[in-house]
């Protein structure tokens, strides 16, 4: 199939705003016509692939996923890029810091999403601790696999945690804002990961566009060739550059549209 074009999508605030548990299904059917004209999907998100595909299913096998804000690139259930991780001896370390600045850990490997299990009592913390799927830990040492990122679940302000990790570790990782009072450090990040899908594909960067509201999809959005902040994005991502929606799926139908109504 000759690919058109090529639409970056993230998931929580953008195709799944904040508190929503199922994806529009007016989307499946987007991603849908759009393949059938030659445009390909990649769901991009920090979430790792095995809680990102069950969302999902009706289109499973018609996108990519770009996993752990680009480690892990999947189609049809098969690596297309190499997987991207953390250094082994980093891990300890990193967690150290996490906990002493005031965060839980999320350890996301190939696997699954594990816990690091300290009995606390924070809200989105013990959110996570009733997932289906999560595995514990009583230490680092305990991991068998490489990790491809983490994810720190913010018990102080998230500012302060974010200042504090990043001063540590921001020469090593890409270290940014991924939901509210939590943050991912991950040794790539969604702007490469567009390049790479795309490099893939054979696409240009005009032919992709981008759609995100948070810190973590900003060198997404700088990386595409066209770039939509939604509506209620995080204020510092606004720039003159990129474009406003409130509904991806409409947004995605009128530039394919616009394709059609140009050939």
């Amino acid at each position: 199939m000759q690919v058109h074009g090529v639409f970056f999508c993230d998931v929580d605030g953008t195709l799944l705003p904040y508190g929503d548990q199922a994806i529009d299904e007016r989307f499946f059917a987007t991603v849908l016509e759009a393949r059938q004209q030659g445009f390909l999907t990649v769901i991009s998100s920090g979430r790792i692939y095995c809680s990102l595909y069950p969302l999902f299913i009706p289109v499973r096998d018609q996108v990519i996923f770009s996993a752990s804000n680009g480690c892990l690139v999947l189609e049809h259930e098969e690596a297309i890029l190499p997987p991207r991780t953390l250094r082994t001896e980093d891990i300890a370390p990193l967690i150290a810091d996490l906990h002493s600045s005031g965060a839980d850990v999320l350890i996301s490997t190939v696997s699954g999403l594990f816990l690091l299990h300290e009995r606390s009592e924070h809200e989105l913390t013990l959110r996570y601790s009733n997932r289906a799927g999560i595995r514990f830990l009583h230490s680092p040492k305990e991991l068998k696999e490489p990790v491809l990122q983490m994810t720190g679940l913010c018990r102080a302000p998230l500012e302060e945690v974010l200042g504090e990790i990043r001063k540590r570790w921001k020469s090593s990782y890409h270290i940014n804002a991924s939901g509210r009072q939590m943050f991912d450090i991950a040794p790539t990040h969604k702007g490469e990961s567009l390049v790479a899908i795309s490099e893939h594909l054979g696409v240009g960067r005009e032919q992709t566009w981008a759609f995100g509201d948070n810190e973590n999809d900003f060198l997404m959005l700088k990386a595409a060739g066209t770039a939509y902040l939604m509506e209620d994005a995080h204020p510092s991502l606004v720039r003159p550059s990129f474009l406003r929606t409130a509904d991806v799926s409409t947004t995605i139908r009128s530039i394919v549209t616009e394709f059609r109504a140009k050939k």
